[in-house]
């Protein structure tokens, strides 16, 4: 009777099986409740009940949609590798932070070149775009207040 807490004892010393009983009891709820953590040894439904203990969605549907980058494919593998919607909120987050930008500096350059080719287009020869691009900047500098051509300049 050394080696028992005192919280299993009675007041004379005794063992107190109900609280012995109790603590059991509640120790069993509580491994119940418990998820193990999975090895790449672990059965499918250990990785499936530790993925649904952690918040990984059910279907590759359930994770949010973001504007701009979303793509089905995508959630896919995020349900493979088991991320959660909160992480892939996450991820579009960022993405859209810092890529958003670059990618919209790429439509830009790109609209540019295109732009660039249907004057050429429109002129007959590059020569001859350049010279009126020339005599369009001279009238736009000589007739136009500055900040009224720079604003004519920059819009595509």
């Amino acid at each position: 009777m050394d080696n028992i807490p005192e919280k299993f004892k009675n007041s004379d010393g005794s063992l107190n099986a109900d609280a012995l009983m109790k603590s059991y009891y509640e120790l069993e709820r509580k491994l119940g409740t418990m998820i193990t953590i999975p090895t790449d040894e672990s059965d499918a439904d250990t990785h499936a009940r530790f993925r649904r203990a952690i918040g990984v969605p059910a279907s590759a549907d359930e994770y949010p949609i973001d504007s701009v980058f979303d793509d089905a494919n995508l959630r896919q593998k995020f349900l493979e590798i088991g991320l959660t919607s909160s992480q892939v909120e996450k991820i579009n987050s960022i993405a859209n932070e810092f890529l958003s930008p670059v990618i919209s500096e790429l439509f830009n350059t790109q609209s540019e070149k295109n732009a660039m080719i249907e004057l050429e287009k429109f002129f007959g020869s590059r020569e001859k775009m350049q010279d009126a691009l020339q005599e369009i900047n001279t009238f736009g500098n000589k007739f136009l207040p500055a900040d009224a051509f720079d604003a004519l300049c920059s819009t595509p």
